[in-house]
């Protein structure tokens, strides 16, 4: 995977955004200097886009070594933890295997949709059964919405566990 045509879109995008951040956070060290006369907007701007630029190269070679993997399939069950800012999302893919992603709370899952996650392959400890991107998440596609089994037959869905919240479109 040498060319950027064939990277997957959410982590190109993800890439292009970083590759951006770090020019534009330079420049703004930079007329912090001149415009302030503080020598430390450059210097604290400066290694910062160095970070930036460190983190585009590993990121790039990841994608480039296809050291990633790809979980696919729809969501159907999403259980937040009440401590920790985390949710544990179950995906069921086309083969019927449920895969559990522990994720930021602040990922948006709707049940019933299909996603596409793209996460960081490392081989730190997981939890049995649960894989855990301990900041590793480097994607989310969403693939579009899907009907389980009972609502085609004009039943709702029902939930497995109580503790199972139903996410839901609500206008904002």
């Amino acid at each position: 995977m040498s060319g950027f045509e064939n990277w997957p879109a959410p982590i190109l995008r993800r890439w292009l955004l970083s590759a951006a951040a770090g020019p534009i956070i330079l420049l703004i060290g930079l007329t912090g200097r001149i415009a302030l006369h503080a020598p430390a907007f450059l210097t604290l701007s400066a290694l910062l886009s160095g970070c930036i630029v460190a983190r585009c190269i590993l990121l790039f070679r990841m994608v480039r070594q296809e050291a990633y993997e790809t979980v696919e399939g729809v969501c159907i069950a999403i259980r937040r933890a009440p401590i920790g800012g985390h949710q544990r999302i179950r995906l069921m893919d086309d083969s019927g295997t449920a895969h559990d992603l522990l994720l930021d709370r602040h990922q948006r899952f709707l049940i019933g949709s299909s996603y596409r996650v793209f996460l960081q392959s490392s081989p730190g400890a997981e939890l049995p059964g649960v894989r855990i991107p301990r900041g590793a998440l480097l994607g989310l596609e969403e693939l579009g919405v899907c009907r389980t089994e009972s609502e085609i037959d004009g039943q709702p869905a029902a939930p497995e566990d109580p503790n199972i919240i139903e996410m839901k479109k609500y206008d904002e």
